[in-house]
């Protein structure tokens, strides 16, 4: 086998920002593959408390969006990338990455009335996500 010449798909390197993006985002990946076996393996039981189940969902997403705007006020797409030794992240992706999955969560809020069975997927993935960012913050803490 050759060398690949320069510009070539083999040679080309992946520009740092998408290259930060995806491996800074790795985790969250696998939460959401967590969130959909979860709603695969676990279909919701309507016979659940859906009022409660939708309230707690609301506070939850109201939680994240103040957790959102804290991060993104204390700038947290360019110091969690340099934790990882990688490029900082462009601010826009990071307000549109949490603004889409927000509007998700509120979008599966009436879908969850409606017991639209894939409307779980989200919330899955919200409380997963929820739980590793409550447990990550200190141990970021206590590595610095």
């Amino acid at each position: 086998m050759g060398t690949a010449k320069p510009g070539s798909l083999l040679a080309a390197t992946m520009q740092p920002e998408l290259e930060s993006i995806l491996i800074g985002t790795l985790g969250l990946d696998v939460l959401l593959a967590l969130a959909v076996y979860q709603s695969l393996t676990r279909m919701p039981q309507w016979q659940v408390n859906q009022k409660r189940l939708i309230s707690v969902t609301g506070l939850a997403v109201g939680c994240h969006i103040i957790h959102s705007l804290e991060e993104w006020h204390f700038e947290f797409y360019s110091r969690f990338p340099a934790l990882l030794g990688l490029a900082p992240w462009p601010e826009s992706f990071f307000v549109t990455f949490n603004s889409l999955w927000v509007v998700a969560w509120c979008l599966s809020i009436p879908a969850l009335s409606n017991k639209i069975s894939l409307a779980i997927v989200p919330i899955w993935f919200l409380a997963l996500a929820s739980v590793a960012n409550g447990l990550f913050h200190p141990i970021v803490a206590l590595l610095q």
